[in-house]
């Protein structure tokens, strides 16, 4: 299935569908958006996942690996690419899961890792 997300005739070329993404993923301060590669390096950090977890980006992006934001339960457990190996043979996967900010706090996000993204 092959889904439209925007009009792609108001964007015309790449450069500009690379700019009008990337201010709706700054505008997007209410959920947490983090791109990673398949290694888990985190690629992508949006205003929500500053806000979230309180890492600037430039402390993350292309720096760590998003097992940071994972407990250290579940990276001894191998949750991390449990959760990557899910989403790429099924497409995504969802659940519930404690997460780390920065300040060390222990939260609980809602997480969905789907090819090409993951959102909280």
């Amino acid at each position: 299935m092959n889904t439209r997300l925007f009009d792609s005739t108001i964007i015309s070329q790449a450069q500009e569908a690379m700019a009008f993404m990337a201010n709706v993923l700054e505008a997007s301060t209410e959920y947490s958006i983090i791109g990673k590669d398949l290694e888990g390096k985190i690629l992508l950090w949006n205003e929500g996942a500053r806000r979230m977890y309180g890492y600037e980006p430039e402390e993350v992006i292309g720096k760590v690996n998003s097992e940071i934001l994972h407990t250290p339960e579940d990276v001894g457990m191998g949750k991390p690419r449990q959760i990557m190996d899910a989403a790429l043979a099924e497409g995504k996967w969802e659940g519930v899961i404690g997460r780390i900010r920065k300040d060390g706090r222990h939260i609980t996000g809602r997480v969905r890792g789907a090819r090409g993204q993951e959102r909280q």
